[in-house]
């Protein structure tokens, strides 16, 4: 959405059971376990399909791509799907200002480095627990620590600056759960490092920190209200100097003598004695239920004072996951935006659990255990449409296990989720997300789960009830009209955009229906899918906003973002971020049908063109992502596909900070990206088709997980440094279809794509 302004070892033993709390020490009963358990073929299996692919990617990610132009993005160290991310934060929070990231590429002063965030998103939330080491006096104030830098460095994993004011090189980098810094001091003298407990991006207030010994303490933060939702949730730490220091707690800027602290903005300080160029180090553990499972986390994650080791083995997480593909092809820049665009997709979600497999049940925060990993942070409305199914197709595990952290969540709260953080609903976005992302997820093979809770989740999402919906709103009226009238829409942001989304998700579930063989329920959400025509307006060529009584609510400008909300990019009138234009072609389900109702082949391209033509679409945002593959639906057009595709690409993305065209979106921007330089898009999920378009590489091999899928690999090889498709061979044989099927990529095998300079 837009909005203004543990060891590597360890890690592929927690492959099978991710959730054991893997200490060096443990690896060889823990290998004694999976020989037990029959399990060792599938890690060979898996440590097959991984090394067919690229041996160090990670050389390519540069984290601060997408740090200003509002994407939003991090260039802390984390590693994939990590808990933790350790993070610069160089953004004056101490005043009220609406600030969705916590660091933005060359801002002035560091305040500190925190432990967690959210990528690319665009409303405030975490970015908690800050550190900052310090010399001389004691400072409270967050101007006086503050310092000016320079010589940043980011990497897959790490993260280094020198702090200027202080003569200090900071360093960080981190495990799944924890974070280490490394700070050296050029100069020796008094020196102390500062931790605030109560700072961050979220305004919920509520801190605690205690004392433990001269070298622990813990605490938590309240953290919350993201978008304005009235949620929160606590972020618990265990932190802990590797010498002896002098810890004293502070509250609102004075000095207590006390163990223990708690208000709004508490923290304390390790002081101590430095020698010259000596290296002081900092490890804290993170949890969302207890002190308790901040230190259990960090005791299991980082056994040892290693900050090389952990940073290292942060790099071989990296390798590991986004080895899966491969690329191939002279230009390095390209590259670049690639593996960035994957390490930027494999941030969110997130795991949760601690090591010792709880994590808090959504919505009441009790204490539950899971023997898998469970998940958290789904931006559902940008994540279904790319996310999601990228996911699906090279990180299956991964995918399985999110899809049953989502079940999980309506059995604890009666509700699948919709804009789910740290276990709350924050209701934040429109239509009913999930649904999609499970049907996609089912229907391409990946059954790992509670198929029967999923569909009867799906069906309560997706049913009326007394009283409003939770998760649908408007949904009375949806099926009282057939569609959500502008001047009936209790609680509904934008009519005609909640009506689509509405439509395709009932469409998703018809095809879940269809293939549980449940009959009537196909046809009831196969006739709601189609609900989106009774908005069409033929005098206008527009889906545009109805009233009660039938009539077309006046007036209407199909260009204009504005009077939805109170602030410039909420929308038109009937629309939520974005305007007629963005959602006129958001029928993904019924492409061929929306053809149609327009008049024919020749008017819809002529108008999808005119689109691109008059800059109505805007690629940084996701109502129209996919509109530059809808060229494909015409016969003789494809080449319309090959061109936007194209163009945007180089148009939003490059290398530097402002690489990223807008709000990343918990990696949605990104996985656009990453999609359409492969050279193919998955424009209707659940459909088990993929648009075609030229990739941007000579070669593309992406591994198979032999766990869920029959083939090796997948290649997929271009000849000719046109942008345009002459033919295409699939598997040696002509092949003339711009759409390709899922089975026919997991099923392993090779597309060559021959191209021109210009389309025929």
């Amino acid at each position: 959405m837009y909005v203004a302004n543990k060891l590597f070892a360890c890690s592929i033993v927690n492959f099978h059971n991710p959730v054991d709390g893997c200490k060096p020490r443990q690896r060889l009963n823990k290998w004694n376990e999976l020989f037990k358990n029959n399990s060792l073929l599938f890690l060979l299996l898996l440590s097959s399909f991984i090394t067919t692919a690229q041996t160090n990617p990670a050389q390519y990610i540069d984290p601060f791509i997408g740090t200003s132009n509002d994407a939003n993005t991090y260039p802390g160290a984390t590693v994939p799907w990590g808990m933790v991310s350790v993070n610069p934060f160089n953004i004056d929070n101490s005043i009220n200002i609406y600030n969705a990231t916590s660091y933005r590429k060359g801002g002035g002063y560091i305040y500190g480095f925190s432990h967690t965030r959210l990528s690319g998103v665009g409303c405030p939330d975490m970015s908690s627990i800050l550190l900052m080491p310090a010399q001389g006096k004691i400072f409270f104030e967050r101007d006086s620590i503050k310092s000016n830098y320079n010589n940043e460095i980011a990497s897959a994993g790490y993260y280094a600056v020198d702090l200027l004011k202080h003569n200090i090189k900071a360093e960080v980098t981190a495990t799944i759960r924890t974070g280490i810094s490394q700070y050296t001091f050029s100069k020796g003298g008094k020196s102390f490092i500062m931790l605030d407990a109560g700072g961050g991006l979220s305004k919920m207030k509520g801190s605690f920190i205690h004392k433990i010994s001269n070298s622990q303490i813990e605490g938590y933060k309240t953290d919350g209200g993201f978008c304005g939702k009235p949620v929160t949730h606590k972020v618990y730490f265990f932190a802990e100097i590797n010498k002896q220091a002098g810890i004293k707690l502070w509250d609102k800027e004075k000095a207590i003598t006390k163990d223990t602290a708690s208000g709004n903005a508490v923290g304390a300080w390790f002081v101590y004695d430095a020698a010259a160029g000596e290296k002081i180090l900092v490890k804290v553990g993170i949890s969302y239920l207890s002190m308790a499972n901040a230190r259990l986390n960090l005791q299991q994650e980082q056994p040892e004072w290693d900050f090389e080791a952990i940073k290292n083995n942060a790099v071989n997480e990296w390798n590991k996951e986004l080895s899966r593909i491969k690329v191939e092809g002279s230009n390095e820049d390209d590259k670049k935006i690639f593996y960035t665009g994957i390490y930027h997709i494999l941030q969110h979600p997130n795991i949760i659990n601690d090591v010792n497999g709880e994590y808090p049940a959504m919505g009441s925060h009790k204490t539950v255990q899971s023997k898998r990993n469970h998940y958290t942070v789904f931006s559902l409305w940008d994540t279904y449409r790319n996310v999601h199914p990228f996911l699906t197709l090279v990180y299956p595990e991964r995918q399985s296990d999110m899809v049953a952290s989502m079940i999980d969540m309506y059995k604890q709260s009666g509700w699948l989720p919709k804009w789910e953080l740290a276990a709350n609903e924050t209701l934040v976005m429109v239509g009913d997300p999930v649904l999609p992302v499970i049907a996609d997820t089912y229907l391409k093979g990946i059954k790992k789960f509670d198929v029967g809770a999923a569909y009867k989740a799906m069906l309560h999402n997706a049913k009326y009830t007394a009283g409003e919906n939770y998760v649908r709103p408007g949904l009375k009226q949806y099926l009282q009209y057939g569609f959500i009238p502008n001047n009936d829409k209790r609680g509904v942001w934008g009519s005609v955009s909640t009506t689509l989304e509405y439509c395709f998700a009932d469409w998703s579930l018809a095809q879940m229906a269809k293939a549980l063989n449940k009959k009537t329920d196909y046809k009831c959400f196969t006739k709601r899918s189609f609900f989106y025509k009774n908005l069409y307006d033929s005098t206008t060529g527009f889906l545009r906003p109805r009233l009660k009584n039938k009539l077309w609510q006046q007036p209407f400008d199909p260009a204009t973002v504005k009077g939805e909300l109170d602030w410039n990019a909420s929308g038109g009138p009937g629309f939520a971020e974005g305007s007629a234009w963005q959602y006129n072609f958001l029928v993904p389900h019924d492409i061929n049908g929306l053809k149609r109702i327009l008049g024919g082949d020749a008017i819809f391209t002529s108008r999808l063109q005119k689109t691109f033509d008059s800059s109505y679409f805007v690629l940084w945002n996701e109502p129209d992502m996919a509109y530059p593959y809808l060229f494909n639906y015409v016969k003789g057009q494809e080449w319309g596909t090959q061109k936007a595709v194209s163009e945007n690409i180089k148009k939003h993305f490059n290398t530097t900070s402002a690489g990223i065209p807008g709000n990343d979106d918990c990696g949605t921007m990104s996985a656009w990206l990453v999609f359409g330089m492969m050279g193919f898009y998955p424009d209707c999920p659940a459909s088990l088709n993929y648009a075609l378009t030229t990739p941007a590489f000579d070669k593309i091999t992406i591994a198979l997980n032999p766990a869920f899928y029959k083939g090796k690999k997948m290649v997929i090889e271009k000849k000719g440094a046109g942008a345009y498709i002459k033919n295409m061979r699939l598997n040696n044989q002509p092949y003339k279809n711009y759409f390709i099927t899922h089975s026919s990529i997991v099923n392993g095998g090779s597309l060559q794509i021959t191209t021109m300079a210009a389309p025929k």
